[in-house]
């Protein structure tokens, strides 16, 4: 790379579950005047890079080297968008990367803008637990509420969404850090991706809004959760990949039980029941009394519990 072309970064780092697909592969695309980084494909070695070496193998200058060769030399003067999901970690591993992945692309990138998207926790938990069985899990939400039982590692400290922003704030500084809610993507479409729009420098409304209509990943129904359960427990997938019934037969079901989903209704009785959700979540409490301070925003009405 010319030593005298400054490229400047955007990292999109999540949270899972916040609308994170619909943005990478319908908006992120679909705009002018900023250069979309895919991880998929002209990126995917520099995140391979970054997501799989262990701390003491890793070395900043080659991950800067790598990122530097997958770049695009026609697009240099403009914002380059990274976004994936790995930045923000997950909380199967008990969020324990998240603060590596934090450091890593604070040593990495130079003054990168840091954008995060926030999803209230009763949904993100309820979300989380359909995902998983979607993908194959067999366990009741008691059991996964429970992680000290089996070798699911689910922190709280995921949730904890004030000291992670707080961490951002201190490592970038609060000018580079962003936070986004999800509940805004939900209640006015426009207006939350116009505001993308804003902190990626390029026109509002610039985008079709025929977008819209299209839905990633959409949720496995609550309704059908013993029915998934049940069968996941013969057929073999991602969670449990050596059982009796082939992996694609898993493949299968998943496509009749999302076709079924999307013709049920989506208000009804959550899969994790309400009292045990807001007892598991008692000590986001604090956490999203920091949030609210950090954002200057009442955040009782997006969901947030304890505000």
């Amino acid at each position: 790379m010319d030593k005298d072309t400054v490229i400047k970064y955007c990292i999109h780092i999540g949270l899972p579950k916040t609308g994170n697909k619909f943005l990478r592969r319908r908006f992120f695309p679909a705009l002018r005047g900023i250069y979309y980084c895919e991880v998929e494909t002209a990126f995917k070695e520099f995140m391979n890079y970054f997501r799989q070496v262990g701390d003491f193998e890793f070395d900043v200058s080659h991950a800067g080297k790598i990122l530097d060769e997958s770049s695009n030399a026609s697009k240099y003067s403009l914002l380059h968008v990274l976004s994936d999901d790995v930045f923000s970690a997950f909380p199967w591993n008990g969020a324990v990367l998240r603060k590596r992945n934090c450091d890593r692309i604070a040593a990495i990138f130079e003054d990168p803008h840091v954008v995060i998207v926030l999803r209230n926790q009763f949904d993100m938990l309820q979300s989380h637990y359909l995902q998983y069985i979607k993908e194959g899990a067999t366990d009741t939400w008691k059991t996964f509420l429970s992680p000290e039982k089996h070798s699911l590692v689910w922190a709280r400290d995921f949730l904890k969404y004030g000291n992670y922003v707080k961490y951002l704030i201190d490592v970038f500084g609060k000018d580079r850090v962003t936070v986004l809610f999800y509940e805004d993507f939900k209640r006015d479409s426009i207006a939350y991706l116009n505001q993308w729009c804003d902190i990626l420098g390029v026109q509002s409304d610039c985008w079709d809004k025929s977008i819209l209509d299209y839905r990633e990943n959409p949720s496995l129904s609550p309704a059908l959760v013993p029915v998934m359960r049940f069968i996941n427990k013969f057929t073999s997938s991602s969670k449990h990949p050596n059982l009796l019934l082939p992996k694609n037969l898993h493949g299968g079901v998943k496509k009749v039980m999302m076709r079924l989903s999307a013709k049920l209704p989506r208000s009804g009785r959550p899969a994790i029941p309400k009292k045990a959700a807001d007892e598991f979540l008692k000590d986001c409490h604090e956490s999203n009394r920091l949030l609210e301070k950090i954002v200057g925003r009442d955040l009782g009405p997006l969901g947030y519990p304890g505000t």
